[in-house]
This record gives C-alpha cells, sequence and structure tokens, in this order.
C-alpha cells in the first residue's frame, strides 16, 4: 500500500509542470486579459474566465481519454510509410521555400508602403467586451487545449497518470491534480484581479502595450528567415531516400 501512495505522489509531483505547460495558452490568456480589464462587472469578468478554464480542463481530459483509446504511436507507424516519400523530397522544400520567400517578400512591400500610415487606435482599455454564452466560453477554452504542443504534453501526461497505478479509481487523483493544475493560473487570476488593484494595473499596461506594437516587422523576417531555411534544405539538406531504406 505504501509503494503505491508514493508512486502516486511521485507522478502527481511530475504532473504539475506539465499541467502549468498544459495550461500555457497565450490566446486564452490574452482573452483572460481582455475580460478582466474591459468588462464593467467584475463578476461577470470572473465567472467568464472560470468557464473558459472549465473549457479548457474539459479539452485536456478529452485528449487524455482519447489516448487511452488510440495509440498515437500505432498510427505514427501506418502513416510514416505513406508520407515518408513526401516529406523528405527535395521539392517539398524548395516549393515551401520559395513560397515563405515571396510571402516575405509581399509582407515587407506592404510594410514599407504603409509604414506611416497612422496605425488604429487600440481598443479603449474601458470599452465593454462582448458578453458571450457560457456554452461560448467553454467552446474558447477548449480550443485553448489544443496545439501542437499540448497534444503532445496530453499524451505523456496520460502514460504518466496510466502508469501511476492498475486501480482505475487510484487513477483519479493525479488526474485530477493534473487538471487542476492546468486551470489554477487562470482561476488565481480572476480571483486576485480585483482584489490586487496594483497587479491589474501592472497586466493592463502590459496587455495593451503587446497590442500597440508593430508586429510586422517581426513577420517579415519570420518569414524571410524560413524561406531561406526551407531553400537551403532543399539544396544541400536533402536525405537520400534509399540509403535510409537501406539503413533499416
Amino acid at each position: 500500500m505504501i509503494p503505491d501512495l508514493v508512486r502516486l505522489a511521485g507522478v502527481s509531483a511530475s504532473l504539475v509542470p506539465l499541467g502549468l505547460a498544459m495550461g500555457f495558452s497565450p490566446t486564452l490568456y490574452a482573452y483572460a486579459v481582455r475580460e478582466l480589464s474591459t468588462q464593467t462587472s467584475a463578476p461577470f469578468a470572473e465567472r467568464a474566465v472560470r468557464w473558459a478554464a472549465v473549457g479548457l480542463v474539459l479539452g485536456t481530459l478529452a485528449q487524455i481519454l482519447l489516448f487511452r483509446i488510440v495509440d498515437p504511436e500505432t498510427l505514427i507507424r501506418v502513416l510514416r510509410l505513406h508520407v515518408e516519400h513526401v516529406l523528405v523530397t527535395v521539392w517539398v522544400d524548395r516549393v515551401a521555400g520559395t513560397v515563405l520567400l515571396v510571402a516575405g517578400v509581399i509582407a515587407l512591400v506592404r510594410y514599407l508602403r504603409r509604414r506611416d500610415e497612422p496605425r488604429r487606435p487600440a481598443s479603449p482599455e474601458h470599452a465593454p467586451a462582448d458578453r458571450l454564452r457560457p456554452r461560448h466560453l467553454i467552446a474558447i477554452g477548449a480550443f485553448g487545449a489544443v496545439g501542437v504542443s499540448d497534444v503532445a504534453t496530453a499524451y505523456v501526461a496520460g502514460r504518466l497518470i496510466a502508469s501511476s497505478s492498475r486501480d482505475l479509481l487510484l487513477e483519479l487523483l493525479p488526474l485530477a491534480v493534473f487538471l487542476a493544475v492546468t486551470a489554477a493560473p487562470y482561476l488565481i487570476l480572476a480571483a486576485a484581479w480585483y482584489r490586487v488593484p496594483r497587479l491589474a494595473r501592472v497586466v493592463t499596461r502590459g496587455f495593451h502595450a503587446l497590442a500597440r506594437m508593430d508586429r510586422r516587422p517581426l513577420l517579415v523576417a519570420a518569414l524571410l528567415i524560413a524561406g531561406i531555411v526551407f531553400l537551403a534544405l532543399g539544396s544541400w539538406g536533402a536525405p537520400d531516400i534509399e540509403a535510409l531504406h537501406r539503413r533499416r
């Protein structure tokens, strides 16, 4: 009994950083800050963030349950034979690089043309946000749990939870810890927003500074760099498919 409890405690502790990583969604954080900083009704703003956190938990739980039924490793092995010839061929990298470079040049030209134009002012700090129904807020939170890194995190967390015990009921403990840590930052933010005004002012200033920042130069640089990298891979970094098969 004691070894089982020790194993459960160890798995639960290891799920804490995974839960924080699973719950980290810039889009969802931005939505929570927007609701808290623009709503004139404090109870509604807190309630909206809580519903979004519920959606985040449900989206996370759905992925964990899915991975108990479907093993992604099996799907990867099945699909690998079909997509490998496409992914490792030279023309894919060259086409992707060309498309990214063209998009980067277009974005650069548009930025240079509109650089001196006045940007649209950010939304007023006290403009009320749209009031959404709970089901819409839950959907926003659930979509916040869907992403490449989120899927990988949910898969790893599910494997850890499954290895914690052979008793399905005992697995509920680490699962509850993981889901609680996933939603905790949003619940703490909503609870502290109106009770710690200094925190709210600091976060609001940072949020509006990011909203006013001109991100077009970063987009141009990212597109051009990515295009150059893909073209370089297509020219000098293409693997030999036959050599890969012989190595197996």
